[in-house]
C-alpha cells in the first residue's frame, strides 16, 4: 500500500513543507528546518519502503567511477544554471535581482563550513532516496522503466512549485535531468547523490557569490 500511494505522499508532503518553509518567518534557519523536516519525514518511509522491496542494498552500491559521473553531472547542471541565470539577469534585471534576492537570504540560513557541507550531502541523500529511489521503484509497474525516470523527475521539480521561486524551480529542473540520466544508465541512487550533493555545494560556493557580486 505505501508503495502505491509513496509518489502522491512525497509529492504533497514535500510540496506543502517547502511551500511552508519558504514563507516562515523569523531564524534565517527556520525554513531549512521546514524542508528538512519533510524530507526526514519520506526518507524514512522511503527507506522502509525499498527495505520492504530489498532494492535498497543494490540501490545504495558504490562502484567504481560513481565519483567521476556524479561531479561531471554537476558540472554540467552548473554550467546550464549559471547560464540561464546571466541570461535572465541580462533580459528581465528587476524581476531576476529580485528573486536571487530570496535565494540568498534562504542560503544565509545554512550552517558554516563543513557543517554545510555535511547538511547538504544529508539532504541530496535524502532527496535522490525519495525521487530517484523510492518514487521511481513505485512508478516503475505502471509507468515501466524507461518512462518511469522522467515522471520522477518530474514529480521532484513539481513539489518546488510551492515555492514560487523560479530560480528554485529551474534549478531542480536541470537537476532532475541530470541525475535522472545517471540512474537511468547505473540503475543506481549513489552516483545521483554525489552529483546531487556536489551541484548544490558548488551552486551555493560558487555560482550564487559570483551572480550576487555582479549584481552588487
Amino acid at each position: 500500500m505505501l508503495g502505491r500511494f509513496f509518489p502522491l505522499i512525497a509529492t504533497v508532503l514535500i510540496g506543502a513543507a517547502l511551500g511552508v518553509a519558504m514563507r516562515a518567518s523569523g531564524s534565517p534557519a527556520l525554513p531549512w528546518a521546514w524542508a528538512g523536516g519533510g524530507y526526514a519525514v519520506c526518507a524514512a518511509l522511503a527507506l522502509v519502503y525499498l527495505r520492504k522491496e530489498e532494492a535498497l542494498g543494490e540501490l545504495l552500491a558504490y562502484k567504481g567511477g560513481d565519483a567521476t559521473r556524479g561531479l561531471l553531472a554537476a558540472a554540467g547542471a552548473l554550467v546550464v544554471v549559471y547560464g540561464t541565470s546571466v541570461a535572465a539577469l541580462a533580459l528581465l534585471p528587476t524581476f531576476a535581482t529580485g528573486e536571487l534576492v530570496t535565494v540568498v537570504r534562504t542560503a544565509i540560513g545554512l550552517p558554516e563550513k563543513w557543517q554545510r557541507f555535511a547538511a547538504i550531502v544529508a539532504l541530496a541523500a535524502a532527496e535522490e532516496l525519495v525521487w530517484r529511489g523510492a518514487v521511481l521503484r513505485s512508478l516503475e509497474g505502471s509507468l515501466g522503466s524507461a518512462r518511469a525516470p522522467w515522471a520522477a523527475g518530474a514529480l521532484y521539480v513539481l513539489s518546488l512549485v510551492p515555492t514560487l521561486k523560479a530560480p528554485m524551480i529551474g534549478a531542480a529542473a536541470v537537476l532532475a535531468v541530470a541525475t535522472t540520466l545517471i540512474v537511468r544508465r547505473t540503475g543506481r541512487v549513489t552516483p545521483a547523490i554525489i552529483g546531487h550533493a556536489m551541484f548544490t555545494w558548488l551552486a551555493l560556493e560558487m555560482i550564487l557569490p559570483a551572480l550576487w557580486n555582479g549584481v552588487r
